[in-house]
């Protein structure tokens, strides 16, 4: 899901590097694209969704000293992989219900 919303704000933004576009620039993006512009209930969806993507991405990129847009596949992967350790670490270290 975050790979979509990376590759969509990018597509949105023109650029594969700097800033996440802001809320003009994907509601101009969205209006291009008949299917999205067609159905105003789904596009508001969309948009908090993408909104909300946007929040976790910029947290990453910022952990990593890297502009949003300037992420890709493998650093989506690595942080995955590393909040699913934490996580297995968590459960492992908690008493046994009872």
């Amino acid at each position: 899901m975050l790979a979509h919303c990376l590759r969509t704000l990018q597509e949105a933004a023109g650029s594969r590097c700097g800033p996440l576009p802001t809320r003009p620039v994907l509601l101009a993006w969205m209006a291009r694209h008949g299917t999205l512009a067609a159905d105003p209930e789904f596009q508001q969806v969309f948009l908090a969704q993408l909104e909300r993507g946007a929040l976790q991405l910029q947290e990453l990129a910022d952990s990593r000293g890297l502009d949003p847009l300037a992420l890709d596949i493998g650093d989506l992967i690595s942080w995955a992989e590393a909040e699913a350790r934490t996580r297995l670490s968590r459960s492992s270290q908690a008493p046994p219900p009872g």
